[in-house]
């Protein structure tokens, strides 16, 4: 993806990505839609205000309950019933955000449906090997030192096919749009976890795996092959990023509706203000 550059003859010039911090698909992410973001955030530490954000916190209670359903499933733990699933939720839903007891209501009801389409991914023929764990594995950078890549899969399964074939299915739970895919977690998770899957066959070019989106809130998947010759090709444009990351030190901005959801928005950056016709009278 080609960075559209903003000259900013204030900038500085001589930050640089800390090599002891770890890269994440997230951050990796990040950089490719707006350099600024990741100069902010990972950089110069900057906080960002509180603003309370609906549909990001019923992600964050979903995602919890699905890893608590995992868990216990993995642990032979009996499960929590629907109904103490919903006075959770509804506990952990601030009721002053909301402008009647029926909206507070209806927002733990979609978090339930959420739950109760993601829990069909997890069948119990499948040995669950890892719920949110985060995992970190070194990648040797050809032009520098060693730098530490990072990941954390909502969870990854062991199943077995109608053939009797053993095969490794990552799943990442997702709540926004399904137009989008984002390619770069697949291929991370896979090259983080090489540890993981070794134990399963010392020979892990072998091992069929798949990454799977869960997309919760539209009742579909997205299943992607981690076949050796994708992994291999998406691997190559992954560390490419991670190249222009690392010799980074412009870090201007790229506005785009993307600010609608960036947390600097309006704080530590007004780039998007500046961005013709985005401003007052834009979008």
């Amino acid at each position: 993806m080609l960075i559209r550059r903003i000259r900013d003859d204030h900038a500085p010039y001589d930050l640089a990505w800390p090599r002891q911090v770890a890269v994440s698909p997230t951050a990796i992410r990040h950089y490719t839609t707006c350099p600024h973001r990741i100069r902010l955030q990972y950089i110069e530490k900057r906080k960002s205000p509180y603003v309370y954000n609906l549909f990001l916190d019923q992600g964050n209670i979903a995602h919890s309950l699905l890893a608590e359903i995992a868990h216990r499933r993995r642990t032979n733990t009996t499960q929590r019933s629907e109904d103490e699933m919903w006075d959770r939720t509804m506990r952990r839903l601030p009721m002053h955000e909301f402008p009647s007891r029926a909206a507070h209501e209806s927002a733990a009801n979609e978090v339930i449906r959420w739950v109760r389409y993601g829990v069909t991914s997890l069948d119990r023929d499948a040995r669950i090997l890892i719920v949110e764990k985060p995992e970190k594995r070194p990648w040797p950078h050809p032009g520098g030192p060693v730098l530490t890549i990072t990941t954390r899969p909502d969870a990854i399964l062991l199943r077995t096919d109608a053939d009797g074939e053993r095969f490794v299915e990552i799943i990442d739970y997702k709540t926004g749009s399904k137009e989008y895919v984002d390619e770069i977690p697949p291929v991370t998770m896979r090259y983080v976890f090489k540890r993981l899957f070794r134990e399963i066959s010392p020979d892990t070019l072998s091992l069929r795996m798949q990454f799977t989106y869960v997309w919760l809130a539209h009742r579909e998947t997205h299943e992607i092959p981690l076949t050796p010759e994708y992994c291999a090709s998406e691997w190559q444009r992954v560390t490419g990023i991670i190249d222009q990351l690392l010799t980074e030190r412009d870090w201007q901005p790229q506005p785009s509706h993307l600010c609608h959801y960036c947390p600097f928005n309006g704080n530590a950056c007004s780039a998007f203000d500046a961005w013709p016709g985005m401003g007052d009278q834009g979008w």
